[in-house]
C-alpha cells in the first residue's frame, strides 16, 4: 500500500516537473541580427518612430501600442531618455502579407467528370503579419541591429501578447 502511494506521489512530482520545466522553454520566434559594433549602452537618448497609421484592420492598435510602451520603459529604465533627435532610432514596423501556397487538399470539380477531374494546382491564400523592429544609428546612416517575427492570423503565437512582447523587449535590451 505503501509502495503504490510512493510510486503515485513519484509520478506527481515528477509530471509537475515536467511540465514547469516545458514552461520555461521559450517558444518565441523572434529572430535578430547585429553588426559586432553595436552596444546599446553606448547611447544616452533613443527616439521611437512605429508605422501606428499604416496598420492593417486585423490588427489590434492597443496591443502594438503596448509594445511601444514596454519598450520606451524599459529603455528609460536602463538610463536612456526618449528624444526626436537622438541618434539612434527605433523603427516597430508591422505589416500584413497574403501568403500564398498551393492547396494541400485537392478539390474536384463538379463540372467535369472523367479521369482528369482533380484540381491540383489550387491556390490558397494565408494572411500573415509581420513584425520587424530595426534600430538605426542615424549618425552612421544604417542599421545596427534588427529582430523579425512573423505569425498567421490564426496562429497561437501571437507576438502582441504581454510574455511574447516581453521577449521581444528583453531581446532589444540584451543586444551588445
Amino acid at each position: 500500500m505503501i509502495n503504490k502511494k510512493l510510486k503515485q506521489l513519484s509520478l506527481i512530482i515528477s509530471l509537475v516537473f515536467i511540465q514547469s520545466c516545458s514552461l520555461n522553454l521559450n517558444n518565441y520566434n523572434f529572430e535578430t541580427d547585429s553588426l559586432g559594433s553595436f552596444n546599446l549602452a553606448d547611447y544616452n537618448e533613443f527616439s521611437l518612430n512605429m508605422n501606428q497609421s499604416d496598420l492593417s484592420a486585423e490588427v489590434n492598435p492597443i496591443k502594438f501600442e503596448k509594445l511601444k510602451d514596454s519598450l520606451t520603459e524599459a529603455l528609460e529604465d536602463r538610463g536612456l531618455t526618449l528624444n526626436p533627435e537622438a541618434n539612434i532610432n527605433i523603427e516597430l514596423i508591422l505589416e500584413p502579407k497574403e501568403k500564398l501556397k498551393l492547396s494541400k487538399y485537392p478539390r474536384r470539380s463538379p463540372y467535369i467528370y472523367g479521369y482528369d477531374t482533380w484540381n491540383m494546382n489550387e491556390l490558397e491564400t494565408t494572411q500573415q503579419f509581420i513584425l520587424r523592429v530595426n534600430i538605426k544609428d542615424m549618425s552612421a546612416d544604417k542599421v545596427v541591429w534588427t529582430g523579425l517575427t512573423k505569425w498567421r492570423k490564426s496562429a497561437s503565437q501571437d507576438p502582441l501578447t504581454e510574455e511574447y512582447l516581453q521577449y521581444i523587449v528583453d531581446s532589444i535590451l540584451q543586444s551588445n
